[in-house]
């Protein structure tokens, strides 16, 4: 579970208002919640040296100022014993978003939007989180909605969080771009519609949050949310309410199914965004070579379905070998979570084809209670009677993550298709699917192997 808080500080004051006088307030809450990552909003320089005072001995903290001519920005936090910061970075909500520039805000202001990518070392999981101050106007705040958005496909966050003072509710055209998107915390716990902008009356009602936490649907869970309304003798510590919010990570699997000649795979693994391999049309050669870069399931010789993992993030509990199939079950070092893959690739032959799935899905059965991936090249066509009895006790992957793509797994070198050829699967059971997509066999000089590959990401359940 990961503790998480946002929270708009403000950015002067004077008196009981001033940046002295509550950062010690403000620490007095922060303490009680005693938060994981913290995103601020409205961080001076002044603000800064509490921070790096108050917190700099427990939390790693990570600062821009948004423009050189208004020092103030949306520092992060994480805590030091807890995460690896793995990346970093920032870009502003503008037209040009790799330099200072004014932002589409009506109010002129210059607005930043911060970023790290965290390794949590006590559960093993990745994740990415962004912490901006929106700008006013629905046409800046959909613009900066879409940049966001930009971000999180070109870095392929799969996992992340997206906190800020969006300086919108729930009704504005923006909030409802994000959550086409994400899941918004609050709204999807407990629900709490009452304001976070308060302007230091502890009386004041109406309006709605716009201190917001938003998380990538699937691998971010929302547990609970919390308003921070506590007071220090009667004291704010800002003129914003916090938001503390509890969140539970499920870190997708990542896979390249492919049948595919000794020349293009080891180039392919190491290009793919992908964890393990199931590979088919394999020799002992092939998988000798592939061994000293990967680890591996032991094969027998002749064996064409070696499946390979990068090394440190699984470990080999259990393995089993034939002709035409391999299993491995791996675990995740840090959560212990298991899981079974089993890489198949059937015979051409029909007769010899229904023994061998009779094999695999008897072998697949005693694995029942475990999250299993069961891919390779089964050579039977969608609804066919082997299809259908594989899907007895699995899930099409591509039915559920990609269900309108009829990409051809067998390409035929791109000279002998007539008709889409799906005869490659990835099939899931107590999983759930993210992704599927075709890894197309071909480049600018032409289709150099006859089976496209398929990537796939699930989430394992517990």
């Amino acid at each position: 579970m990961i503790k998480l808080i946002t929270f708009n500080i403000k950015c002067g004051g004077k008196d009981i208002y001033s940046i002295d006088h509550r950062a010690p307030l403000l620490k007095t809450v922060l303490d009680k919640y005693d938060a994981d990552i913290i995103g601020f909003q409205e961080a001076t320089p002044n603000w800064m040296e509490h921070i790096e005072e108050d917190y700099g001995a427990e939390y790693e903290i990570f600062n821009k100022y948004r423009s050189r001519n208004n020092f103030e920005s949306t520092p992060i936090m994480w805590r030091k014993s807890r995460f690896d910061c793995l990346d970093k970075g920032y870009f502003w909500l503008s037209d040009t978003p790799d330099i200072d520039a004014e932002c589409w805000d009506t109010w002129g202001c210059n607005r930043i939007c911060m970023w790290v990518k965290l390794y949590d070392k006590q559960e093993g999981k990745t994740m990415t989180f962004f912490n901006t101050h929106y700008g006013f106007g629905d046409e800046n705040q959909i613009k900066s909605g879409n940049l966001i958005l930009n971000h999180f496909k070109a870095m392929k966050v799969d996992c992340g969080f997206l906190t800020a003072d969006f300086n919108m509710t729930y009704t504005r055209p923006g909030y409802k771009l994000l959550e086409q998107h994400f899941i918004d915390a609050n709204m999807a716990t407990v629900k709490d519609l009452r304001l976070t902008c308060h302007g230091y009356n502890p009386n004041k009602t109406g309006g709605a949050p716009i201190d917001i936490c938003f998380v990538t649907p699937d691998t971010v869970v929302p547990l609970t949310a919390k308003r921070i309304d506590d007071l220090v003798n009667g004291e704010f510590p800002s003129d914003h309410y916090g938001f503390y919010f509890e969140l539970e990570i499920r870190q997708p699997v990542k896979l390249l199914s492919l049948n595919a000649g000794p020349t293009s795979v080891r180039s392919r693994l190491t290009r793919q965004d992908v964890e393990f391999a199931a590979l088919q049309g394999q020799n002992a050669e092939v998988a000798a070579r592939l061994a000293e870069s990967f680890k591996m399931v032991a094969q027998k010789d002749g064996a064409v379905t070696p499946i390979v993992w990068k090394e440190g993030l699984y470990d080999l509990v259990e393995e089993a070998t034939s002709d035409r199939m391999a299993i491995a079950v791996l675990k995740k070092p840090v959560s212990e979570q298991k899981f079974c893959v089993i890489n198949v690739e059937l015979s051409e032959d029909e007769a010899a084809q229904a023994a061998e799935l009779k094999a695999i899905l008897e072998k697949a059965s005693e694995y029942a209670e475990l999250p299993t991936i069961l891919t390779g090249t089964f050579r039977f066509r969608i609804g066919s009677p082997a299809y259908c009895l594989v899907r007895e006790q699995f899930e099409d992957l591509r039915h559920i993550a990609a269900p309108q793509d009829f990409t051809p797994t067998y390409s035929g070198m791109g000279e002998d298709m007539k008709e889409p050829c799906i005869c490659n699967y990835t099939f899931i059971r107590n999983a759930k699917a993210l992704k599927y997509e075709v890894v197309v066999s071909k480049n600018r000089r032409g289709y150099y192997n006859d089976y496209n590959g398929i990537a796939a990401a699930v989430i394992l359940e517990d």
